[in-house]
């Protein structure tokens, strides 16, 4: 196939002048501010308190209060919701339903930074969303501040925080139930308390949820014998808690804030579809229980100091992780083995990780034209991944096991300086200076492996820049350049090099070259404008980007042996755009609506054969197209006051080639809650899901070995309707 030429931004560029070039009405141009104007959030992406509206960077931001009318909990609520944010399933069946997050295209696990507020955790983590001030979704590269895994942006998740000075509390409490399966109940509560006023306080919260499940186990035509219909197996419990602690010392001048949580999941079953996202019976041959889950915690303990001419910050974390699962792998285990008649195999598997992190940073506050953000962040990361070991009677007392723990070193000093050049004009400059080890052991024996140990050191130390320009028309209406890199780190595969032997040879990789996978890393091109109209009545951000791709990093199926591994292919390009507006036509009705555009596709395929990573061929599970809106209205019923909202997001097809190549369908989903106030008690009604779409979010490869053929498909939660009641402290 013919390599793709490059693409010219020229189209985008248009598109974002045109937005600029508009005559401004009166009111704006003036910056005099309406009472009906939206809603200004607050955001503090490059670590100091900056307006949404007048960062030089692409970012959607949801606040407190939306997340609380659209009735957020996870990442699958607002994900679809955010131009160019797409997810789909890890790189490996798991139960604790682990979604990989990818901006503008750059899709894989670890692209996307994840934090909760200064603390970098695992993307995949998927925590519930409860009490949050906010969501900050950053697009591009944030290599500076945020370091690897920020490659195509960064995620965060703000709490809310003590009140040292008034008592405060609310419970929340809903009932629903879900299309093909049965009742769900959440409960969850907060309370603030200051325990000694204007000094010290805590904000305790607990949560439990009950998700219903809606897969049915059928048994296959060929089974031993026809068991009885399990039905909805993929339930999903979680629970957790929240301490979180406010010193205020010295006049106010040092706040030292500590933190713990703590989450526990629960599963039934993997909430995975056989062969299309709308079949709900996965067919087997025996009713064997796949349960899984994981229980984590996070302790934080972060110190500020506040001086005049800026901010000492210290922000420490521990977090630690366990999760479990077990799968069922009669049927392909039967047919490799050439077991006949078919007998039970089952799969166990465990991770544990532990992750330290310290950053210590500076923020400026000068009167000058000169604002800096320095720093110095240190993490170490402990992975172990254990299969222990599998029977599988009569055929082996050692079917399979493996050992392979991870430990990755991370160090970086990095800074940042916006200066004011003339007025109006600002330049950023950034770099950060990084240090990674990684050191890693695999070792796996038994009938269906190799037992051959492979481990290794993997070094890397580099930069990672960054280079902006602001114009700044009014507070609110700006046009904008960014120039940046972002990087992400290497690992090692795990498969058994004797059975995978085809496999390798059809994509041109020998086993020794597949055994693990280096680092990849890009540069970022973003051209943007912010614009407000209408006395801030209306918003319109756009943004154009390009992104040049090395090494990158994706993962392919190794054919019939049923392995899969994550291989360096070469290169690829991504190009596009997003757009947001928010418009408040009155005074009790809001609306929005926004969309992505992304052309990623491979240009160097590093010298695969095959169908695999074809140059000009798409990039895996990213969509050319997502779409959003939303609409918002408060009114009055008989003095009551009530409030209706109904939000809609499209995601476009995108390919997928971990099981066997194929497009992954477009879906739609429409999400419509309304409810009422009385005084300090909301009651609402909700539908998610209302047209009941059964969305593909991906293939997931097994644990081990996959079923040729027959691909298991990641998908979301069918129509669910229920009631909402919660109470807050006047």
């Amino acid at each position: 196939m013919m390599q793709r030429p490059r693409s010219s931004l020229a189209p985008y560029l248009a598109l974002a002048a045109f937005f600029i070039g508009a005559p401004k009405p009166a009111a704006a141009v003036t910056g005099e501010s309406d009472p009906g104007a939206l809603e200004e959030i607050i955001v503090t992406a490059n670590k100091r308190e900056e307006s949404l509206q007048s960062v030089p960077m692409s970012i959607t931001a949801f606040s407190g209060a939306t997340i609380e009318r659209q009735g957020i909990t996870n990442i699958q609520d607002f994900g679809n919701r955010i131009p160019n944010l797409t997810f789909q399933s890890e790189d490996q069946s798991r139960t604790d339903l682990q979604t990989s997050i990818q901006i503008r295209g750059v899709s894989g696990a670890g692209t996307t930074g994840f934090y909760i507020d200064d603390s970098p955790l695992l993307a995949s983590l998927n925590p519930r969303v409860i009490e949050l001030d906010r969501i900050e979704v950053l697009r591009g590269p944030q290599g500076t501040l945020y370091g690897a895994r920020s490659m195509g942006g960064t995620v965060r998740y703000i709490t809310h925080q003590p009140d040292l000075d008034n008592v405060q509390g609310e419970a929340h409490t809903e009932v629903s139930n879900t299309k093909g399966g049965s009742f769900n109940d959440l409960v969850d509560g907060v309370a603030n308390i200051p325990l000694v006023p204007g000094v010290f306080a805590v904000r305790i919260l607990g949560y439990q949820e009950h998700d219903s499940g809606w897969l049915d186990r059928v048994p296959l035509p060929d089974a031993p014998y026809q068991f009885q219909t399990n039905r909805g197996f993929n339930t999903n419990d979680y629970s957790g808690t929240q301490i979180l602690g406010l010193v205020s010392l010295l006049d106010g001048t040092l706040t030292i804030t500590p933190r713990f949580m703590y989450q526990e999941h629960r599963s039934g079953g993997r909430s995975e579809a056989d062969y299309f996202a709308g079949n709900t019976s996965n067919a087997r041959l025996f009713n064997i229980d796949e349960p899984g889950g994981s229980t984590w915690r996070l302790a934080t303990l972060t110190a500020k100091y506040q001086q005049p001419y800026g901010e000492f910050v210290s922000a420490t974390s521990y977090f630690k992780q366990h999760v479990n699962d077990t799968e069922d792998g009669s049927e392909v285990l039967n047919l490799v083995l050439g077991q006949s008649p078919p007998v039970p195999g089952v799969l166990t598997a465990y991770d544990d990780n532990k992750v330290f992190s310290q950053e210590l940073r500076f923020t400026s506050a000068f009167s000058g034209p000169l604002a800096f953000t320095a720093g110095a962040f240190y993490q170490k990361t402990d992975e172990l991944f254990v299969f222990p070991t599998a029977t599988m009677p009569p055929i082996s007392d050692d079917l399979f096991n493996l050992y392979n723990p991870t430990t990755v070193k991370e160090t970086a000093e990095f800074v940042q300086a916006t200066i004011e050049l003339t007025h109006g004009l600002n330049a950023t400059a950034g770099v950060r200076h990084f240090k990674n080890e990684v050191d890693f052991y695999s070792l796996q024996s038994g009938l269906l492996a190799d037992g051959i140990p492979y481990s290794g050191v993997q070094k890397q130390s580099g930069f990672t820049p960054k280079y902006g320009l602001q114009y700044r028309f009014t507070a609110d209406d700006s046009v904008y350049a960014n120039v940046a890199k972002g990087y992400r780190i290497g690992g090692v595969n795990s498969f058994a090099a004797s059975l995978c032997g085809s496999g390798l040879a059809a994509i041109g990789v020998s086993a020794d070259d597949a055994k693990d996978f280096a680092s990849d890393s890009l540069w970022s091109y973003e051209f943007g404008a912010k614009t407000a109209w209408l006395d801030r009545r209306l918003t319109v951000n756009v943004a154009a980007f390009y992104i040049d791709w090395k090494n990158l990093q994706q993962t392919l199926g190794l054919g019939s042996c049923g392995y899969q591994a994550t291989l360096n292919i070469g290169a690829a390009k991504s190009e596009g755009m997003e757009f947001e507006t928010a418009w408040k036509p009155i005074d009790n009705v809001s609306l929005s609506f926004g969309g992505g555009y992304t052309n990623a596709y491979i240009t160097n395929n590093g010298g695969l054969t095959g169908n695999a990573a074809a140059v000009g061929s798409r990039v895996q599970n990213v969509p050319k197209w997502t779409v959003n809106a939303a609409a918002d209205i408060d009114q009055n019923i008989a003095g009551i006051p009530a409030f209706w909202h109904l939000d809609y997001a499209f995601v476009g097809d995108s390919f997928n080639n971990r099981n066997a190549p194929r497009i992954r369908p477009s879906y739609n989903l429409i999400n419509w809650r309304s409810g009422v106030h009385l005084q300090n008690i909301e009651l609402a009604l909700f539908v998610k899901n209302l047209t009941n779409k059964a969305a593909d979010l991906g293939d997931v490869p097994p644990m081990v070995i996959q079923l040729p053929g027959r691909p298991r498909i990641a998908t979301n939660t069918p129509r669910t309707i229920g009631l909402e009641f919660r109470i807050k402290s006047k």
